[in-house]
């Protein structure tokens, strides 16, 4: 027997052993689906900060520790609007070039999705130019603001 044809036995045999793990794992969750979700709510609500901590080293490969240390450099405010972290519902999203990886900053979620989200340099410098001009010349008519008929007291 080669050792080429073990490691295909191997293969095989670890594919059936994760399918029945698969399977045994739904059906236990099926039978104890209560008592797993009250575990699992349970060890979220006693574990927020670990849990945080794992996911940002996860997806951004700093700590919470880190996260904490860059949001009261920025006093606790959004790097582009300065709005406060108490004002938001959620965490500030920590914002990142896509292409290098590099940690730009905490944003608000508007910020996030707005302003940073779907514009690169590139699409900024753009957006700039529009704006300075030059414009069409054209201008929307300012508005007549008219008071409300008040009928008079007798």
């Amino acid at each position: 027997m080669t050792s080429e044809h073990r490691r295909e036995i191997k293969r095989r045999s670890d594919l059936k052993r994760k399918d029945k793990i698969k399977e045994y794992r739904a059906r236990r969750y099926q039978e104890h689906k209560e008592k797993l979700l009250e575990q699992n709510k349970k060890y979220t609500a006693e574990n927020k900060d670990k849990i945080k901590d794992a996911r940002y080293r996860r997806v951004y490969g700093i700590s919470l520790d880190q996260y904490k240390k860059l949001l009261k450099e920025q006093n606790g405010r959004c790097k582009i609007c300065l709005k406060h972290q108490d004002d938001e519902n959620f965490n500030f999203a920590v914002d990142h070039c896509h292409d290098t990886g590099e940690i730009r900053g905490l944003l608000c979620t508007y910020c996030n999705h707005r302003y940073v989200g779907h514009h690169t340099l590139e699409t900024l410098n753009k957006l700039y130019d529009y704006l300075k001009g030059p414009h069409t010349g054209y201008f929307v008519p300012t508005k007549i603001v008219r008071e409300p008929d008040v009928p008079e007291l007798k």
